[in-house]
């Protein structure tokens, strides 16, 4: 994936009695570029996810001494959706809010009249929204029965499962209170670390959907917060982060 340029340059030795065997190099030069076969593509990763927009974008390292890029945007299942070429490291394309979709993508080169390609190694990218209680919205659904609160959302269609993080500070603090399997969509929390919930109490809630493939964890992060006191619930944006 690298492209180099190479010099020729001719050499030649004095004669004569003046400096006799001295090497000297010629002026005139030939020169021309090569390029090496596609090495395998790094950084691929979801950049954002438009939720009202319902909008995937993916990036990747880019590399020099390419033509393009061969993408293929699949449902986490690999059930091909769009495989098509781009001449830069970038890719967007529409979504479903509740399915967690896979992104594969390998280089080319055409040298000499021969197309070669990146070799396999490449890990694919899956793509995520955090998860929320509908489709259209970005906060998870709250209910309060006494002190105890049900915090529920929608199934992603292809997580491994979901992890429920909670606090009383918008920007740090945040305990993993629950973690459970993909069949779940809902958790009851009583207690955040050893204090119990109270309603008259703000809260900062979001939940992490994940997905486990071949070691790798790919996950939706922390970009959508709820905010919960009492009955009123409300999201934010993480700090530093805009819709995605």
């Amino acid at each position: 994936g690298t492209k180099y340029q190479v010099y020729v340059y001719p050499v030649y030795k004095r004669t004569g009695t003046y400096k006799r065997g001295e090497i000297y190099t010629g002026s005139t030069s030939a020169y021309g570029d090569i390029r090496t076969t596609p090495g395998v593509v790094t950084g691929v990763n979801q950049t954002r996810w438009y939720r009202w927009a319902k909008t995937c974008h993916v990036a990747w390292d880019d590399q020099t001494g390419v033509d393009g890029y061969e993408v293929t945007f699949s449902k986490h299942d690999g059930s091909v959706i769009e495989r098509k070429t781009v001449d830069y490291n970038s890719y967007s394309h529409s979504i479903q809010n509740t399915i967690i979709y896979k992104v594969s993508v390998r280089a080319y080169s055409n040298i000499n009249g021969r197309v070669y390609y990146s070799p396999s190694g490449s890990p694919d990218c899956f793509c995520m929204v955090q998860p929320s209680v509908k489709e259209d919205k970005a906060e998870v659904g709250i209910k309060w029965n006494g002190n105890r609160m049900k915090i529920s959302w929608k199934k992603l269609n292809g997580a491994t499962g979901y992890n429920v993080y909670m606090s009383t500070s918008k920007d740090s603090g945040y305990k993993k209170v629950k973690s459970v399997n993909k069949s779940k969509s809902s958790v009851t929390i009583s207690k955040l670390g050893k204090k119990k919930l109270s309603k008259g109490k703000k809260y900062y809630i979001y939940v992490e959907a994940y997905k486990k493939v071949n070691g790798n964890t790919f996950t939706t992060g922390r970009n959508y917060i709820t905010t919960v006191k009492g009955k009123k619930v409300s999201f934010e944006y993480a700090s530093g982060y805009s819709e995605r």
